[in-house]
């Protein structure tokens, strides 16, 4: 595998893995919060006298020998309250730390895919530390990974500046989430160092950016609510999967087969996960790649970017994207793929029949392909699949009921 996908998809499994956790972190913070605020309320009326009643606040007046046990009740309640406010900082502290590991990883794979490019490093070693390698290559890797550190020191700005410089190519024309990128690693900044209160540091830099801030000034403090943070995984994962293709792309023309294959994989898998609007942000730059592979690759990129649009509830602008393309002389598979998104389910049984039970599409991709979702609902299709296959469309899942207790390691 090319070390560039290699180092893109470590950062998508991290990214993943991160943005799985939000919610269910969330909702058991929550859940401990409610838990710790009856624990409070149920102790203030145990052990104490309620002698006052003033809006939504009781007062209560508590004896000595109970006072410790309902400070210690109050105290977890306050502690849920921090935890409230600090757990959705740190994940988006996290999902810019991993974007970082990610950019350091993705230079050394550039490095290694084209190591001509460090000729222009300013990088200078001295006599002392140049007898101290046994080899070339022991340097060489000194170089780079003095290189990749002193870029992780610099703004995600900057960052950029430097890839556009070394690699000599224009990774921000057309970039659209890049306002919300730049404004997200601004955020984190304030919650790494100014306990998430705006500076004028975060003003000026969302400013040249042309990052909209105008209900913001100096000492708000920010937070990272549930929403933020998935448009945040969004901007990041977007980005990420992008600027490694441009990269890879730019650098290494004969994989381009390759390439196509990863962004097909990875856009397809955000469909299967029913992530319409991240798969269609990347499935709009596939489309508009100056190169693909082969024909098929671009026709593939360009009916899973229809099924997205299908999916997010925009027929519109599926038929649209499908009526760029001349479909008429495309294989079975396809022209099942296009019949399927226009809705035609009675012409897609038929070529259902043609394709037969040895053909492109295989049993199985009629029952996992998300693009047959809707097909599969219909009577044509139960039909057809148990005339050609010879058993219903279903698939045998096995459960073991064994208690995890009881099972052989």
């Amino acid at each position: 595998m090319n070390t560039i996908q290699e180092a893109t998809e470590a950062y998508i499994t991290d990214l993943d893995a991160l943005q799985g956790m939000v919610g269910p972190l969330l909702l058991v913070t929550e859940t401990l919060g409610k838990k710790f605020s009856e624990e409070y309320s149920k102790a203030l009326e145990e052990h104490g006298e309620e002698v006052a009643v003033e809006g939504t606040r009781r007062r209560f007046k508590i004896p000595p020998e109970h006072l410790r046990k309902v400070r210690l009740a109050d105290r977890k309640k306050e502690q849920y309250r921090t935890a409230k406010t600090l757990l959705p900082r740190t994940f988006l502290v996290s999902f810019v730390s991993t974007y970082d590991a990610f950019i350091g990883n993705l230079v050394h794979a550039l490095f290694e895919c084209k190591p001509e490019v460090l000729n222009s490093s300013g990088k200078q070693l001295t006599y002392k530390e140049l007898v101290a390698f046994k080899d070339v290559e022991t340097a060489r890797k000194y170089v780079v990974d003095s290189e990749v550190e002193a870029l992780l020191r610099k703004s995600h700005t900057e960052q950029f500046d430097w890839l556009e410089k070394v690699f000599d190519i224009k990774l921000r024309e057309g970039l659209d989430s890049w306002p919300i990128f730049i404004e997200l690693t601004e955020r984190r900044n304030l919650f790494v160092h100014c306990q998430g209160k705006a500076s004028s540091q975060y003003l000026k830099v969302c400013a040249e950016n042309n990052v909209d801030t105008a209900d913001v000034t100096i000492g708000v403090t920010l937070d990272a609510k549930r929403k933020y943070l998935t448009e945040s995984y969004k901007c990041l994962y977007e980005i990420g999967v992008k600027l490694s293709q441009v990269l890879w792309r730019k650098l290494r023309p004969d994989e381009l087969e390759i390439a196509d294959r990863a962004l097909i994989t990875v856009t397809f898998e955000l469909i299967v996960l029913e992530k319409y609007d991240l798969a269609n942000r990347l499935l709009k730059f596939a489309t508009k790649l100056p190169r693909h592979a082969s024909e098929a690759n671009k026709r593939i990129l360009l009916v899973n970017l229809a099924q997205s649009y299908k999916f997010m509830n925009k027929q519109e602008q599926c038929l649209s994207t499908l009526s760029k393309v001349d479909w008429s002389a495309c294989s079975d598979d396809f022209d099942l793929c296009v019949t399927v998104l226009k809705d035609q389910f009675k012409k897609a049984a038929t070529i259902m029949r043609n394709i037969g039970p040895s053909g492109l599409i295989k049993r199985h991709d009629y029952i996992d392909w998300p693009i047959f979702k809707e097909f599969r609902k219909t009577s044509e299709f139960e039909t057809t699949y148990t005339e050609i296959f010879g058993v219903e469309p279903t698939e045998l899942l096995t459960q073991d009921t064994t208690p995890v207790s009881e099972r052989n390691e």
